[in-house]
Protein backbone atom coordinates (compact mmCIF):
# COMPACT_ATOMS: atom_id res chain seq x y z
CA UNK A 1 0.00 0.00 0.00
CA UNK A 2 2.89 2.52 0.84
CA UNK A 3 4.54 2.04 -2.68
CA UNK A 4 1.18 3.50 -4.80
CA UNK A 5 1.00 6.41 -2.08
CA UNK A 6 4.68 7.08 -2.72
CA UNK A 7 4.35 7.04 -6.31
CA UNK A 8 1.72 9.25 -6.06
CA UNK A 9 3.84 11.94 -3.69
CA UNK A 10 6.45 11.63 -6.00
CA UNK A 11 4.52 12.17 -9.15
CA UNK A 12 2.69 15.36 -7.74
CA UNK A 13 5.95 16.85 -6.38
CA UNK A 14 7.39 16.39 -9.81
CA UNK A 15 4.56 17.91 -11.65
CA UNK A 16 5.16 21.42 -9.40
CA UNK A 17 8.47 21.47 -11.31
CA UNK A 18 7.39 21.02 -15.00
CA UNK A 19 7.24 24.03 -17.16
CA UNK A 20 5.39 25.21 -20.54
CA UNK A 21 6.90 26.31 -23.30
CA UNK A 22 5.08 29.44 -24.31
CA UNK A 23 5.63 32.42 -27.36
CA UNK A 24 8.45 34.50 -25.97
CA UNK A 25 6.13 37.95 -25.05
CA UNK A 26 5.88 40.76 -27.12
CA UNK A 27 8.28 43.57 -26.40
CA UNK A 28 6.44 46.88 -25.21
CA UNK A 29 6.65 49.75 -28.23
CA UNK A 30 8.51 51.41 -25.23
CA UNK A 31 11.43 49.47 -24.93
CA UNK A 32 14.51 49.76 -26.29
CA UNK A 33 14.87 48.81 -29.89
CA UNK A 34 15.77 49.13 -33.40
CA UNK A 35 12.52 49.57 -35.60
CA UNK A 36 13.29 49.17 -39.35
CA UNK A 37 10.31 50.69 -41.76
CA UNK A 38 10.82 50.06 -45.50
CA UNK A 39 8.82 50.47 -47.92
CA UNK A 40 8.04 48.97 -51.27
CA UNK A 41 7.70 50.43 -54.91
CA UNK A 42 4.01 50.66 -56.34
CA UNK A 43 2.80 51.08 -60.12
CA UNK A 44 3.32 54.62 -60.34
CA UNK A 45 5.50 57.17 -58.05
CA UNK A 46 4.89 56.31 -54.54
CA UNK A 47 8.24 57.01 -52.33
CA UNK A 48 10.40 54.10 -51.82
CA UNK A 49 12.32 54.65 -48.83
CA UNK A 50 13.89 52.90 -45.84
CA UNK A 51 13.74 54.45 -42.61
CA UNK A 52 15.70 52.88 -39.45
CA UNK A 53 15.58 54.14 -35.64
CA UNK A 54 16.61 53.66 -32.26
CA UNK A 55 13.59 53.90 -29.55
CA UNK A 56 15.83 54.34 -26.70
CA UNK A 57 18.24 56.88 -28.37
CA UNK A 58 16.01 58.62 -31.19
CA UNK A 59 19.03 58.12 -33.51
CA UNK A 60 17.96 57.59 -36.94
CA UNK A 61 18.99 56.75 -40.36
CA UNK A 62 16.54 57.30 -43.84
CA UNK A 63 17.71 55.68 -47.27
CA UNK A 64 15.68 57.50 -50.46
CA UNK A 65 15.92 54.98 -52.79
CA UNK A 66 12.68 56.03 -55.68
CA UNK A 67 10.39 59.25 -55.33
CA UNK A 68 11.60 61.00 -52.63
CA UNK A 69 12.78 64.39 -51.78
CA UNK A 70 16.16 63.11 -50.49
CA UNK A 71 18.20 60.42 -52.12
CA UNK A 72 21.21 58.15 -50.47
CA UNK A 73 21.84 58.24 -46.62
CA UNK A 74 20.75 60.63 -44.37
CA UNK A 75 20.88 60.29 -40.58
CA UNK A 76 18.24 62.39 -38.44
CA UNK A 77 17.49 62.71 -34.97
CA UNK A 78 14.38 62.16 -33.19
CA UNK A 79 13.63 63.24 -29.81
CA UNK A 80 12.40 60.54 -27.00
CA UNK A 81 8.88 61.09 -27.24
CA UNK A 82 8.88 61.02 -31.56
CA UNK A 83 10.76 57.46 -31.71
CA UNK A 84 8.30 56.63 -28.75
CA UNK A 85 5.20 57.46 -30.83
CA UNK A 86 6.56 55.55 -34.04
CA UNK A 87 7.10 52.72 -32.18
CA UNK A 88 3.72 52.76 -31.16
CA UNK A 89 2.42 53.34 -34.44
CA UNK A 90 3.68 50.11 -35.71
CA UNK A 91 3.40 47.79 -32.85
CA UNK A 92 -0.02 46.53 -33.65
CA UNK A 93 1.45 45.46 -36.60
CA UNK A 94 4.06 43.17 -34.59
CA UNK A 95 0.99 41.20 -33.07
CA UNK A 96 -0.49 40.30 -36.52
CA UNK A 97 -0.27 36.53 -36.94
CA UNK A 98 2.03 34.70 -39.51
CA UNK A 99 4.00 36.95 -41.55
CA UNK A 100 1.74 39.89 -41.72
CA UNK A 101 -0.97 41.06 -44.57
CA UNK A 102 -0.06 39.24 -47.29
CA UNK A 103 -2.29 38.44 -50.46
CA UNK A 104 -2.10 34.89 -49.37
CA UNK A 105 -3.17 35.42 -45.55
CA UNK A 106 -6.20 35.39 -43.51
CA UNK A 107 -6.82 38.88 -43.36
CA UNK A 108 -6.41 39.79 -47.21
CA UNK A 109 -9.80 38.53 -49.18
CA UNK A 110 -10.12 41.75 -51.57
CA UNK A 111 -6.68 42.62 -53.45
CA UNK A 112 -6.05 45.49 -55.63
CA UNK A 113 -2.98 44.72 -57.42
CA UNK A 114 0.48 47.45 -58.06
CA UNK A 115 -0.54 48.71 -54.67
CA UNK A 116 2.67 49.49 -52.08
CA UNK A 117 4.13 47.20 -49.79
CA UNK A 118 5.18 47.80 -46.09
CA UNK A 119 8.21 45.39 -44.10
CA UNK A 120 8.41 46.17 -40.77
CA UNK A 121 11.73 44.83 -38.51
CA UNK A 122 12.05 44.87 -34.85
CA UNK A 123 15.62 44.08 -33.39
CA UNK A 124 16.06 44.26 -29.60
CA UNK A 125 18.32 42.10 -27.50
CA UNK A 126 19.35 39.63 -30.33
CA UNK A 127 15.51 38.66 -31.38
CA UNK A 128 14.29 39.75 -34.60
CA UNK A 129 10.92 40.11 -35.73
CA UNK A 130 9.30 40.98 -39.51
CA UNK A 131 6.42 41.46 -40.64
CA UNK A 132 5.02 42.32 -43.89
CA UNK A 133 1.97 44.58 -45.54
CA UNK A 134 0.48 44.63 -49.14
CA UNK A 135 -1.43 47.75 -48.88
CA UNK A 136 -3.58 45.84 -51.67
CA UNK A 137 -5.43 44.10 -49.34
CA UNK A 138 -8.43 46.35 -49.01
CA UNK A 139 -9.93 44.73 -46.37
CA UNK A 140 -12.52 46.66 -43.99
CA UNK A 141 -10.53 45.06 -40.94
CA UNK A 142 -7.25 46.69 -42.39
CA UNK A 143 -8.15 50.04 -43.03
CA UNK A 144 -7.08 51.68 -39.53
CA UNK A 145 -4.65 49.90 -39.20
CA UNK A 146 -2.93 50.99 -42.86
CA UNK A 147 -3.75 54.24 -42.18
CA UNK A 148 -2.02 54.49 -38.65
CA UNK A 149 0.96 52.73 -40.55
CA UNK A 150 0.84 55.04 -43.83
CA UNK A 151 1.30 57.78 -40.88
CA UNK A 152 4.07 56.30 -38.83
CA UNK A 153 6.81 58.13 -40.60
CA UNK A 154 5.61 61.51 -39.85
CA UNK A 155 6.08 60.90 -36.70
CA UNK A 156 9.94 61.45 -37.51
CA UNK A 157 11.75 64.37 -38.33
CA UNK A 158 12.10 63.13 -41.91
CA UNK A 159 8.85 64.46 -43.97
CA UNK A 160 11.08 66.87 -45.73
CA UNK A 161 13.54 63.80 -46.99
CA UNK A 162 10.41 61.77 -47.70
CA UNK A 163 8.88 64.59 -49.89
CA UNK A 164 5.02 64.31 -51.77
Amino acid sequence: MRTPILLAAAALTLSACVTTRTAAPVAAPTAAMRITYDTSACFGTCPVYSVTVDTSSGAGEFIGTQHTAASGITRFQATPAQARAFGEAVAELRTVAGEGILPESPRCHTLASDMPGLTVMWQAGGERSVKRVDYGCFDEANKALFARLRAAPRLLPIASLIGK
